[in-house]
């Protein structure tokens, strides 16, 4: 059998690579069309919505404060699209029936969008990872990350979707 070298770069940032052999490349193309599929459908109107009010809020704000201040004002923006908003939500880990850790979203979006602020000078899987731990703990499908960053213009905003197997 001849093994295949095979990559797929994802809109969320997510690089698979895969080794197959010719047998099971079909499965693999269907479940990489699968992982495509549910990154680009999955609240794409409501990541869209989120996307045009953290350009109205670095519009407005510009650069130099700290997160909590565009937190606060993404929540104002948030709000006036319909949205309901939920700050600081604390999610709870537990382990056979013990409380072993807690986190703090920075802010829930219609109980089923997970956003997490920074301002930082660049995005990094640091930052990826403590959103993912949320996505996990909570079970919702979609994270965002988002950086309104000191040291220039604009802002990064990157989806971050739930894809470890739910149990």
């Amino acid at each position: 059998m001849n093994s295949v070298l095979r990559w797929f770069s994802l809109e969320s940032g997510i690089l698979n690579i895969k080794i197959s052999n010719e047998q099971n490349e079909q499965n693999e193309q269907d479940d990489v069309l699968y992982q495509e599929e549910k990154l680009d459908l999955i609240f794409k109107e409501e990541f869209y919505q989120i996307k045009k009010a953290c350009i109205e809020v670095r519009k407005r704000l510009g650069n130099g404060f700290l997160e909590k201040v565009y937190e606060k004002a993404l929540c104002i923006e948030l709000k006036r699209f319909g949205f309901i908003v939920e700050t600081q939500k604390k999610i709870i880990i537990s382990y056979r029936n013990q409380i072993i850790g807690e986190y703090f979203a920075d802010i829930v979006v219609n109980n089923k969008i997970i956003i997490e602020l920074k301002c930082v000078e660049k995005l990094n899987e640091f930052h990826k990872a403590q959103l993912l731990n949320y996505l996990k703990a909570t079970n919702l499908e979609l994270g965002i990350l988002i950086n309104f960053p000191n040291n220039r213009k604009g802002f990064e905003i990157e989806r971050v979707p739930n894809l470890i197997d739910k149990k």
